[in-house]
C-alpha cells in the first residue's frame, strides 16, 4: 500500500517475473519475445541483431584507422583526431555539417611555456615532452569520458564531463595496447586490448571505480 492507500503487488527481481510469465524461464520463444536483462534488471523486449548495409564502393576500414568516437548524455560528439594525439568536440547544437572544435589539449587551457614571471631569474623552459598516441573512445553511463594510450605512457586517460577540468591519467602495470572502448551498464568499462599484429588480444573489465583488475593469479 502507498501514501495514497493503493494496494499493490511489487514485482521485483528475476524469480518474481518469472513465475508470473508464460514458459518460467523467460526463454524468448516461450515469452512472446521478452528476456530477462541481468545487467538492469528487468524485463525487455528481445534484442536483435542489426547488420549496417555496406554502402556500394566502400572499402572495409583497416584496424589502424578505428580511431573511437562517442556521444555523450547531452548529445555532444568526442572523437579521436586524425592525428590521433588529441580529442575533438562537436556540440549538439552544432549540426552535421559543423567543424569539430579541439577537447583536448586544448591550445587556449593549456599554460604557456614561454610566459615568464618579472625579475632577473628566468625558469627553464621543460623540454618538450612526446603527444600521447590515443586509439580507442568511450563514454561511460556516467558521463566519463575514457581514451586510450598507446605510448608513449600507455593507459588511460578519464575525464569527468559533468565536473570538467584535466583528465586524469590512469597508467597500466603490464604492456598495454589498447583497441577499443565500450561502456558496460553499470557505469564501467570495457577495454579491448590488442597486441601490434593481432597476435593476441585481451578483454579488460573495470569496474565504475576504474580499479585494474589483478594482472596475476591471487596467491595463497
Amino acid at each position: 500500500m502507498d501514501v495514497n492507500g493503493t494496494r499493490f503487488h511489487l514485482l521485483i527481481g528475476r524469480r518474481d517475473w518469472t513465475e508470473r510469465l508464460p514458459g518460467h524461464g523467460l526463454a524468448p520463444a516461450s515469452t512472446g519475445g521478452v528476456v530477462w536483462n541481468d545487467d538492469q534488471g528487468c524485463i525487455t523486449l528481445q534484442p536483435e541483431l542489426f547488420r549496417f548495409p555496406t554502402p556500394r564502393g566502400a572499402r572495409p576500414l583497416p584496424l589502424d584507422r578505428r580511431r573511437g568516437a562517442a556521444r555523450d548524455g547531452y548529445g555532444h560528439w568526442f572523437a579521436i583526431d586524425e592525428a590521433e594525439t588529441g580529442v575533438t568536440y562537436r556540440p549538439h547544437h552544432a549540426g552535421g555539417t559543423a567543424a569539430a572544435e579541439p577537447f583536448w589539449p586544448h591550445p587556449d587551457r593549456e599554460p604557456d611555456p614561454s610566459a615568464q614571471r618579472p625579475g632577473p631569474f628566468r625558469a627553464v623552459a621543460p623540454a618538450p615532452s612526446a603527444p600521447d598516441r590515443l586509439r580507442g573512445l568511450a563514454i561511460t553511463t556516467r558521463q566519463y569520458l575514457a581514451v586510450g594510450v598507446t605510448a608513449p605512457r600507455p593507459g588511460l586517460l578519464l575525464f569527468d564531463l559533468h565536473a570538467g577540468g584535466p583528465p586524469m591519467r590512469i597508467p597500466w602495470p603490464v604492456p598495454f595496447h589498447p583497441s577499443d572502448l565500450a561502456p558496460r551498464p553499470e557505469g564501467g568499462l570495457w577495454v579491448l586490448d590488442v597486441e601490434p599484429g593481432g597476435t593476441a588480444a585481451r578483454l579488460w573489465r573495470l569496474e565504475a571505480t576504474f580499479q585494474i583488475p589483478p594482472t596475476t593469479p591471487p596467491t595463497t
